[in-house]
């Protein structure tokens, strides 16, 4: 077994080589969207591989099991696939609802433009734009919930006042990942974020987080 203190420095690299890429690809994407190569290379670095690699190494090397993040069928602790499956289909509409009226809510307060949006990189219509909305929807609900709900909940969990530490970092580097779309977003995301949270710790389930939240970025960029 690994010991904690190295499980607790592996877990705190493997999430911070992770993060690091979209604190800065707002300022990155904003360069290179116009090249289609170039941006979908990033992308698909920052949003597929890196994350694949860093999962595989806090599993063969720091003992992370997927139950550990969420990623099993127990609610509350009680195995029950029937309310699970329901519970996801609900949060599909509730997510939805939910950051659409935040943000709608906040861009009324501090209307601001964006430095890089995804709409720029998304197709105008056809089965293309379809393809790059699920896209988004698939990458952004499996990989964000999995770093920013259930990784970091894992990671607060080697520290002491596990559940304050979680309930302040989760939802401000969900936030602060979001900064490019400017503050309406930002706080739109930080109070999404610390929902999601309470949500997670509430079920000990990530499922209805990433079901929600893929379908909320599907509807929002098709």
């Amino acid at each position: 077994m690994i010991e904690s203190k190295l499980q607790k420095k592996l877990y705190l690299t493997l999430i911070g080589i992770g993060i690091f890429p979209f604190m800065i690809n707002g300022y990155v994407n904003s360069i290179i969207y116009q090249n289609h190569y170039l941006y979908w290379c990033f992308e698909i670095v920052t949003w597929v591989i890196l994350p694949i690699i860093i999962f595989f190494i806090a599993m063969k090397f720091g003992n992370l099991s997927f139950s550990e993040i969420g990623i099993h069928t127990r609610i509350c602790g009680k195995r029950n696939l029937p309310l699970l499956m329901f519970i996801c289909v609900i949060f599909c509409p509730f997510d939805y609802w939910l950051y659409r009226e935040l943000i709608y809510f906040f861009q009324s307060i501090y209307p601001s433009e964006s430095l890089f949006a995804y709409q720029s990189v998304t197709p105008n219509e056809g089965f293309s734009r379809v393809i790059v909305a699920i896209y988004f929807g698939l990458s952004a609900g499996i990989v964000e919930e999995l770093y920013f709900r259930g990784f970091m909940f894992r990671i607060c969990q080697l520290f002491i006042n596990t559940i304050p530490i979680y309930l302040i970092l989760s939802p401000v580097l969900f936030s602060l990942i979001h900064w490019e779309s400017g503050v309406a977003n930002m706080l739109s995301t930080y109070i999404f974020g610390f929902i999601g949270a309470l949500i997670f710790l509430w079920f000990k389930n990530l499922w209805p987080l990433i079901i929600g939240h893929i379908y909320t970025d599907y509807v929002w960029f098709s």
